[in-house]
């Protein structure tokens, strides 16, 4: 719930009542009061808080010569253990998990708003993105426009906005946040898309969006360049490809464009806090189910399943950026890896292999899994599909026709997790991702430590190799063991 948490009084202390709603009202309007505050101030210091930045060039990921696939002849395949001695292969480094962010939150609660006159009367605003439908209420008697992108014309609109009761909106956006689970890049992109509703393609636009953001506790900046205006957003990630501008050390991309210089306000609003990219939640969207895709293990005749997936949260991770965690672009395959898989997969294809895989030991449940993804999907590189590296969601390994070592790693990694409930670690060479799983029980094979855990190597590249089986002529000097969340 947004707003002042209510403590109901005993029932029969009538005064007491009384007393904690005249309480509740005071501290509702000293909320608002100085929140008010706050906005006019930010207004005030846009009039005069704009310098020049240079946009940085954009960082780009490490390119590296990707070691292809490996297929063991079929009269092998019937293999189970590893045929030479287990080697440990020395690990280089250790990628600690991810942090998961605490959402931002309003400087102060947003109260609710009854319209006190037909005036004021508001109207659902519906927009669609990601096949699923968002409304909030907004009054359109409301609405804004701009003369231009000077630093008065945008200070007057902010007072304006500001002004002018938008709390019912801005808490239908945080309940919109919380219901369908969005994380802070897909809240972002659903204002924008509220604002388009409302204000087109235009400056309006940009601009409301960049008070609804802030309003909810975001850092932004804004900026403007020939006359466009600009919502820069705070956050820790470096986004691949993309310019970025430094201010006050921190970082902001553009949400809407990629100017090479712009003027940009440096006025900051309390309590901001940067935009993460983690996703630590499936996003709730409509559902659209794709046609279903037979994914069947060459050695395990049994292990042959239909999976559907949902195209909306497709179109949802076609739009998110790729990018890393403090430049180290380890860190991306570990946000992959540790973004949970949609209730459809859970629903339907978790059964399933909770059932086939129940009484078989974690050895053989892990060799089962291995085979599906080694063997039930075809490879290919990156750059010959699309033109780039670009790694998977879980979802879209199962959904789009080729897939690579990283995608494979990150799809197992969830199904040993989540079915069979064991640790798994993410094993990067160069060029190359693998995985390893720390069994509770003895296993034959190569093998890495990590905090004096054993863990297995499982390659689901090197095509119908075992557990325990490394991929020959890998470059194991320089290994790192990616931590992932269970």
């Amino acid at each position: 719930m947004i707003g002042i948490l209510s403590v109901p009084a005993p029932a029969q202390d009538n005064n007491l009542v009384e007393k904690f709603a005249q309480f509740r009202k005071k501290t509702h309007a000293d909320y608002e009061n100085y929140r008010n505050e706050l906005n006019e101030r930010y207004a005030e210091f846009m009039k005069k808080a704009w310098n020049s930045f240079k946009a940085e060039e954009p960082v780009t990921p490490p390119k590296e010569e990707e070691v292809p696939p490996i297929v063991i002849e079929p009269e092998d395949t019937l293999k189970t253990v590893p045929q030479t001695p287990p080697v440990q292969q020395p690990i280089k480094k250790v990628v600690e998990p991810p942090v998961a962010p605490t959402p931002p939150r309003p400087v102060v609660p947003i109260k609710e708003i009854t319209p006190p006159v037909e005036a004021e009367k508001e109207e659902e605003i519906e927009t669609e993105r990601w096949g699923t439908k968002f409304s909030v209420r907004f009054n359109k008697n409301r609405k804004f426009s701009l003369a231009d992108c000077s630093n008065n014309a945008l200070s007057e609109a902010w007072k304006q906005i500001s002004e002018s009761k938008q709390n019912n909106t801005i808490r239908d956006c945080l309940l919109l946040r919380a219901e369908k689970q969005l994380n802070d890049w897909s809240y972002l992109c659903l204002l924008q898309s509220i604002a388009k509703e409302i204000y087109g393609e235009s400056n309006e636009a940009v601009l409301y969006t960049a008070f609804l953001f802030c309003q909810s506790g975001y850092k932004i900046r804004l900026g403007r360049d020939n006359g466009k205006l600009h919502l820069l957003f705070a956050t820790q990630h470096i986004i691949y490809d993309k310019p970025f501008f430094i201010i006050g050390a921190e970082t902001f991309y553009s949400s809407t464009g990629d100017s090479k210089q712009m003027d940009i306000c440096e006025v900051s609003f309390p309590e901001e806090k940067p935009l993460s990219l983690l996703v630590t939640q499936q996003p709730r969207l409509e559902v659209t189910p794709s046609d279903g895709r037979t994914i069947k293990s060459k050695r395990y005749p049994t292990m042959e399943f239909s999976v559907n997936i949902n195209k909306n949260i497709l179109q949802l991770y076609e739009e998110y950026p790729s990018s890393s965690i403090e430049y180290d672009f380890m860190t991306r395959w570990a946000m992959y890896a540790n973004t949970p898989v949609s209730e459809e997969i859970k629903e339907k294809l978790y059964p399933q292999l909770n059932s086939l895989l129940a009484d078989k030991g974690e050895l053989k449940a892990v060799e089962m899994l291995l085979n599906w993804v080694q063997t039930g999907f075809e490879y290919e590189f990156d750059d010959n599909v699309w033109g780039a590296d670009r790694a998977f969601f879980a979802e879209e390994t199962f959904y789009y026709p080729y897939c690579d070592c990283e995608d494979r790693s990150i799809l197992f990694s969830h199904l040993v997790r989540d079915i069979l409930d064991l640790n798994v670690v993410l094993v990067y060479y160069p060029g190359h991702l693998a995985a390893a799983v720390e069994f509770s029980e003895e296993v034959s094979g190569d093998y890495i430590t990590v905090d004096n855990r054993k863990f297995v190597i499982c390659d689901p590249t090197y095509i119908n190799a075992s557990v325990g089986m490394s991929m020959p002529n890998l470059d194991t000097s320089n290994i790192s063991a990616i931590l992932l969340n269970k």
